[in-house]
This record gives structure tokens, C-alpha cells and sequence, in this order.
């Protein structure tokens, strides 16, 4: 599966794995997880 994002949600995703300190790909997994949970 591929996930088109704009500039902006890729900045607030970046920002959000940084802080976080985990990956890009993990956070977006886990949003989307608990989205369709």
C-alpha cells in the first residue's frame, strides 16, 4: 500500500516520529490502527 500525503502532513508526521522516537512508518501504522479500531 502506498500513502500520498502532503507537504504539511508529512512535516506534522516527521515532527510527530521525532519527538516520539519512533519511526515515520510506525506512527503512521499505529494512527491508522487505532483509527479503523
Amino acid at each position: 500500500m502506498n500513502l500520498r500525503l502532503s507537504e504539511s502532513e508529512t512535516d506534522a508526521l516527521r515532527a510527530r516520529a521525532e519527538q516520539e522516537g519512533r519511526s515515520m512508518q510506525e506512527v503512521a501504522r499505529s494512527a491508522i490502527s487505532q483509527y479503523v479500531s
